[in-house]
């Protein structure tokens, strides 16, 4: 799992971590992608969460992540890590320490703060002995510590032989009229998969106006091609169609 894990995350750590250094958090939070989702925009857990950072539908929708039938903007990897960094943000000015940060972040402010206040400590560690959270949450944190470390020194613990993949690089276009992602491949002479993986909020081929407008990703130095793709693409109809597997 950790030798696919890390080659997933080359594609991603350097925008991530420019997103969460932007919102003035230390860059070792990127790890918590890793433990909560592998990096995978498709991960979905027991729970409805969803995407990179496995936000659940309320606390997506509460830091501005659009989910509706077309769209899910969780499996986005600069808006849900943007979601992520504001999230983060709010939970460690509430507790003042990051270790708890991270343990609200994986059972809920709530229960985190009615332990403190009960145990009067903000020492984790403390609380851990004490089994005042769930299993999971207790070995939340050294799977985190865990991840660091393997990830800032992958050689160090044996993964010597990881295929890392390339990392992420796009240029935005901007067109007024919805666009079958689909079509818009096929005009692009690229993979319909790899256009996908550029812009994976939309759930399947059809990709929605926002605010009149619609931004999509696409390859480095194919800007002009894919502007002419999008508009020969557009469509009227605005409906679900399902890609493979969906």
């Amino acid at each position: 799992h950790m030798e696919r894990y890390l080659s997933r995350s080359a594609r991603y750590l350097k925008l991530m971590k420019k997103i969460i250094r932007e919102n003035g958090l230390p860059e070792d939070l990127i790890y918590i992608a890793l433990i909560e989702s592998g990096f995978s925009s498709k991960a979905m857990s027991r729970a409805a969460a969803v995407g990179y950072w496995q936000f659940i539908k309320p606390t997506g929708k509460r830091f501005g992540l659009e989910i509706n039938a077309l769209i899910d903007e969780r499996r986005d990897y600069v808006l849900s890590t943007q979601a992520a960094a504001e999230y983060f943000k709010g939970l460690y000015s509430m507790f003042g320490s990051w270790y708890l940060a991270m343990a609200s972040y994986n059972v809920g402010e709530n229960r985190v703060k009615k332990e403190v206040m009960r145990h009067y400590t903000r020492d984790f560690w403390e609380l851990a002995r004490k089994k005042r959270f769930p299993k999971e949450t207790i070995n939340y944190i050294p799977k985190f510590i865990a991840a660091k470390l393997i990830g800032n020194d992958p050689a160090k613990y044996g993964f010597t032989d990881v295929d890392y993949m390339s990392p992420l690089e796009f240029e935005l276009i901007t067109v007024n009229k919805p666009v079958n992602l689909r079509q818009m491949a096929e005009r692009m002479e690229m993979e319909y998969d790899d256009l996908k993986q550029l812009n994976p909020k939309f759930k399947g081929e059809i990709a929605p106006l926002k605010n009149q407008t619609l931004e999509l990703r696409v390859p480095i130095n194919m800007k002009e091609k894919g502007l002419i793709a999008a508009q020969q693409s557009s469509v009227d109809k605005i409906e679900y169609v399902a890609d493979a597997g969906e």
